[in-house]
């Protein structure tokens, strides 16, 4: 039998499952199974409902907004508002109804057939404003196709055949339901609430698990082990969970991952389809969850004198005490931005999970199909016909040195780079000398360099270094030097994958270039990085380098002294996903560049750094410059503590040549450029998914805390 199989299927027990495998810290066990819910959802598509049509009156007391919305991917749907009147700010709560209860029912519509069925129209006559979503189940088939079978399960197993199921997809549209609700004028977005019923439990239990905040829920006759809802009861349908969501957690446990919010979970004393017995003992999982967080004052265990419904004067009173009173004019959460966040959307990690696995299906782990793919995806990014993936961008210069045959030799570099470009230099077995940057670009400079070529009889090796994403136009002049003298001229691309200089690519200008995809950088694949070259000669031995020296990588036959830098077919499976994307993320950095460029012109204190004409930065670092005497450390640590915003690391806060590495060998009188841009500059925050609030902040903290400062200098 194959319901044998399920149930033996069911007897291993959920990885996350509280109590068995719990970390101490009950709040970060939490957060763990917070982040697989988010995971099976495409949060980047969350933003507020379009509304394309809409209807207002009264009914009774009440003002009724019927609306019909759009979101993406599906077509328009149905939504009730409902507010009583007297408030300027109502308090408000997303109402996820059970399966058989329409739209107009939970809204009083249509006369209700239970009594707690117009759940939306009570609340908002107890003075809390209602939205409440059509599910949109009913009426997808025709009677005679349906033939007595299940719509949500139809639809259900349609879903699966993408990998979805229709739980994300009403989560996600309730989620943007949220937003939208938490946007209108006459609400307090301070003061939201969530409350399922049913199959609505299981959607407002996971809009909370997704919220990047704690939001007062609550859940009402659903309270089940998934084991018994689907084997023994048999009481669930399609659309009651996310797929595979058992492998990491039971439901007992998504619940208790609720903690800190506050919480009620409401069971029907002479429930009919949730034995009310079996909801006590899973609910003390979430007991035990609340208490061991020292939170019991937020949890609300309520069994009441009902069947399968909700008591509404126990949930009014739920949200009259969490989520009433008013917040005064204090707006909700304040706006946090990260220095950096590395993003991949909900398509991407499909895309990334899907390469992994095909890699260890076929056992295929490095140097495979993947690897080949990302070197094609990098030649479009970098003006190169030939490419080699590494394990890291150091590497791939610590390999191009190595062709070059740097060893006992000299090695110029500028004096502000990152520690790893004269390191890899070093590993080479190169001297590394340091020469001065021009600031007008952040490149070498070209006066500095003929000096240091005048100076230096056994130069081997010049590296260019395109500080934050910028290609300098004194790269022109610096790479003439290099080659009257026949000096190879090797560029540091980290930073600058997609940057371009008179329309050319970094990458181009070199013999060599090598690029990093460590996970700051503007395409990660978690660590990795790849070399350019301009003749296959380079690329042969490129390879057999990365490769233990091996001439070739079925041959166990080593010919060079080589290293283990090869990428492994699961960071390149992570790196793809990025390559793919890597316009659309030029294309938003660009736009948060202008957008800051904007924001600066008014910002006294500071000024943007002028990007050289015809040179297009990839604004892997948007720079700027603070009035000389403002204290930067303190400015850091007084925006991060008083607005939560934290600047993104400088490029670089001290010059390479001032590393303790190197003692008090080199000062500011002797590469006095690069130390004065160091002291000077800083990094404002860009991501990916950086937000125009996230920036207004950024700048109008930046603002008053220089503010601040410059008054204080004015006092002394």
């Amino acid at each position: 039998m194959q319901i044998d199989r399920v149930r033996a299927l069911f007897s291993d027990l959920p990885r996350l499952r509280y109590g068995s495998m719990v970390p101490d810290d009950t709040r970060r066990w939490a957060e763990m199974v917070r982040g697989v819910v988010r995971r099976h959802l495409d949060l980047d598509s969350i933003k507020p409902l379009t509304v394309v049509g809409s209807t207002k009156f009264r009914r009774g007391s009440l003002w009724v907004e019927d609306y019909e919305f759009e979101a993406p991917g599906r077509l328009s749907f149905r939504g009730t508002f409902m507010r009583s009147e007297g408030q300027d700010r109502h308090p408000a709560v997303l109402v996820c109804a059970g399966r058989n209860a329409t739209l107009a029912k939970t809204t009083g519509a249509e006369q209700p057939d239970y009594p707690d069925r117009n759940v939306a129209q009570q609340l908002a006559e107890a003075g809390f404003a209602s939205l409440t979503l059509d599910y949109g189940f009913v009426g997808q088939w025709d009677s005679s196709v349906l033939a007595g079978r299940d719509e949500t399960n139809l639809l259900s197993l349609a879903l699966g055949l993408v990998g979805r199921s229709p739980l994300e997809l009403l989560v996600e549209d309730a989620l943007r339901g949220l937003a939208w609700l938490e946007r209108q004028p006459s609400i307090d977005s301070a003061r939201l609430g969530l409350f399922g019923h049913s199959l609505g439990a299981h959607v407002a239990l996971h809009i909370a698990l997704a919220c990047g905040r704690p939001i007062p829920t609550s859940l009402a006759s659903f309270l089940l082990p998934y084991q018994s809802m689907f084997v023994g009861l048999a009481s669930a349908c399609g659309a009651h969970t996310l797929p595979g969501i058992y492998r990491t957690a039971d439901l007992p446990d998504l619940v208790a991952a609720l903690v800190p919010a506050p919480l009620q979970v409401q069971i029907g004393a002479t429930d009919n389809i949730i034995p009310a017995g079996e909801s006590e003992r899973a609910a003390a999982t979430v007991r035990r969850s609340y208490q061991d967080a020292g939170l019991e004052d937020k949890l609300d265990i309520h069994i009441a004198s009902m069947g399968h419904g909700t008591d509404i004067k126990q949930l009014t009173r739920f949200f009259e005490k969490h989520n009433a009173k008013s917040s005064n004019g204090v707006e909700r959460m304040a706006i946090r931005v990260p220095a950096a966040k590395v993003h991949f959307d909900f398509h991407a990690r499909r895309e990334i999970l899907d390469r992994i696995d095909e890699s260890l299906s076929n056992g295929s782990l490095t140097l495979g199909p993947n690897c080949a793919r990302l070197e094609e995806l990098a030649k479009q990014w970098t003006g190169s016909s030939i490419v080699v993936a590494t394990n890291a961008g150091t590497s791939a210069l610590e390999i191009a040195l190595r062709i070059v045959n740097v060893k006992d030799r000299i090695v110029l570099v500028p004096a502000n780079t990152f520690f790893a470009t004269a390191l890899a230099a070093m590993h080479a077995g190169a001297e590394v000398r340091f020469v001065d940057i021009e600031l007008d670009g952040l490149g070498m400079d070209p006066s500095e360099l003929r000096q240091a070529l005048n100076q230096y009889s056994s130069v081997a090796a010049v590296i260019l270094v395109h500080v934050g994403g910028i290609v300098a136009p004194s790269i022109h002049e610096v790479a003439s030097l290099c080659r009257e003298r026949g000096i190879p001229v090797i560029e540091d691309a980290a930073h600058a994958l997609g940057s371009s200089l008179n329309g050319v690519l970094a990458g181009s200008f070199g013999d060599f270039a090598a690029f990093s995809m460590y996970p700051t950088k503007i395409v990660t694949s978690a660590e990795g990085g790849f070399l350019t070259c301009q003749s296959q000669e380079s690329a042969q031995i490129a390879r057999s380098l990365r490769d233990q020296g091996k001439e070739s990588f079925a041959a166990n036959i080593h010919s060079r002294l080589g290293y283990n830098w090869r990428m492994s077919e699961v960071h390149a499976s992570i790196g793809i996903a990025h390559f793919e994307r890597l316009k659309e993320f030029l294309d938003s950095r660009r736009k948060y560049a202008e957008r800051y460029d904007a924001l600066l012109d008014d910002c006294r204190g500071i000024r943007r750094f002028p990007l050289p004409a015809r040179s297009q930065s990839n604004y892997y670092k948007y720079i700027a410059y603070l009035q000389s005497g403002i204290d930067r450390d303190a400015l850091k640590v007084n925006l991060r503590k008083g607005y939560g915003v934290q600047l993104s690391g400088e490029v670089y806060e001290i010059p390479c040549c001032a590393q303790p590495y190197y003692g008090n060998t080199y000062g500011p009188e002797q590469f006095p450029r690069a130390y004065e841009f160091c002291r000077l500059h800083i990094c404002l925050p860009v991501f990916s998914t950086l937000k125009p609030e996230q920036q207004n902040l950024t700048v109008g903290a930046l603002s008053a805390e220089i503010g601040k400062a410059s008054r204080v200098a004015e006092a002394f």
